[in-house]
């Protein structure tokens, strides 16, 4: 059976937490970023919320961003939160295997935990991912 037509795009919210392997330099702050993807998946893998957990995480680590910033540190971005899931109405082609729509940077006193940000920046939170 083919299943690209059941395939629909859904726009995804993530949110990533840069990680710091062995900081140089103390820093009074903690970096996330929130990043809206459109991607083409099945209504059925979504109906598995445990599938699509692992199908998105797959996905983002296979496309995780690891470089060096200024102090030579190696700076990781990870997945930390799915923070919401929905389906767009309008028929979109992209060849990728997601598209990115919009990022923005979030900065966090240095202890602040993935709750912190989820509580500040995304009152109306309710897509219960678990732990990422």
């Amino acid at each position: 059976m083919d299943d690209s037509k059941n395939k629909h795009v859904y726009s995804i919210v993530l949110l990533k937490e840069a990680i710091i392997k062995n900081p140089v330099v103390t820093k009074d702050h903690k970096l996330f970023e929130e990043r809206l993807i459109l991607i083409s998946i099945s209504e059925n893998l979504l109906r598995d919320k445990e599938k699509f957990l692992i199908f998105i995480r797959n996905l983002v680590q296979n496309n995780e961003e690891i470089y060096p910033n200024e102090f030579g540190e190696m700076v990781i971005w990870k997945l930390a939160k799915i923070i919401d899931v929905f389906e767009i109405s309008e028929d979109i082609e992209f060849s990728l295997p997601f598209q990115e729509v919009y990022s923005r940077f979030l900065e966090m006193p240095a202890n602040a935990s993935i709750d912190d940000v989820v509580n500040k920046f995304y009152s109306d939170y309710v897509w219960e991912d678990k732990e990422i």
